[in-house]
C-alpha cells in the first residue's frame, strides 16, 4: 500500500471514478515552472490501443494548450518504458512517470517479478504542464514473486516543479480547492469539483 505525506488542506469527499483507492492525503511541492512541449515517448502498457482525444486548457500568450484524454478509463503505463505507449505526451512527463514507477517498484521489493506491479493510469495530460493520473499496485502482475506491501493507490495531479514533472497533489478523494488554485490547475485536467474544507464545490479554471 502506498503512503504519501499528508497536507492539512486535503480532505475527503467522493472518489474520482477510479477503483481500489486507499485513504491518503496530499503532497504539495513548491516552485512551479510550467512547461513540457508535446513529443512522443512512452512506457509499456496493456495491449489495448487507446487513441487520445484533444481538448484545450490555458496555454498563456501562445493560446490554448492541448489536453490529451486517454479514453474513458485512461491508459495504463508500466515499467519498462517502450515506444508509442503514450502518444502525444510530453517527454518530460513520461520521464516523470518512469521515475515514479521505478521508485514504487523499489519500495515493494525491487524483484524482477514485481516490475510490472506498479501502474500509473494516465487520464489526461496538458502541454501546458499538467496531468491527472491514478497510481496503484496490481498484484495480478506479480508473476509469483512476493512483492512487499502491495495494494491500493491514489489519484495524482501532476505539474512541473523546477523543470521536472512531479505529482504535486495526491488524494483518494476530491482534491482541495486551495491546492488546485495554488498550481492554477485547469479544470480541463483537474475536473470541475474541489473540496473547500467543508464541502464539495464547483471548480473552474480556464
Amino acid at each position: 500500500m502506498r503512503f504519501i505525506s499528508t497536507s492539512l488542506a486535503t480532505s475527503a469527499a467522493a472518489l474520482i471514478a477510479l477503483p481500489a483507492m486507499v485513504a491518503c492525503g496530499a503532497t504539495v511541492a513548491t516552485g512551479i515552472d510550467a512547461g513540457g512541449s508535446p513529443q512522443t515517448m512512452t512506457t509499456s502498457t496493456s495491449s489495448t490501443t487507446v487513441t487520445p482525444t484533444v481538448a484545450a486548457a490555458h496555454g498563456g500568450a501562445g493560446g490554448p494548450a492541448k489536453v490529451l484524454t486517454y479514453g474513458a478509463h485512461g491508459r495504463e503505463v508500466r515499467l519498462p518504458v517502450k515506444a508509442n505507449a503514450l502518444p502525444g505526451a510530453p517527454a518530460g512527463f513520461v520521464h516523470g512517470l518512469r521515475a515514479a514507477l521505478t521508485k514504487e517498484w523499489a519500495r515493494i521489493g525491487g524483484e524482477a517479478g514485481c516490475r510490472e506491479v506498479p501502474v500509473e493510469t494516465v487520464m489526461k495530460v496538458s502541454a501546458a504542464g499538467f496531468a491527472f493520473t491514478a497510481a496503484n499496485d496490481d498484484p495480478s502482475r506479480a508473476h509469483g514473486s512476493k512483492c512487499k506491501d502491495v495494494g491500493g493507490g491514489v489519484n495524482e495531479y501532476w505539474s512541473v516543479v523546477h523543470g521536472t514533472w512531479k505529482p504535486v497533489i495526491a488524494a483518494q478523494d476530491t482534491p482541495g480547492c486551495a491546492q488546485l488554485k495554488q498550481y492554477s490547475f485547469p479544470s480541463a485536467v483537474a475536473g470541475d469539483k474541489c473540496f473547500d474544507g467543508t464541502k464539495v464545490v464547483a471548480y473552474s479554471h480556464a
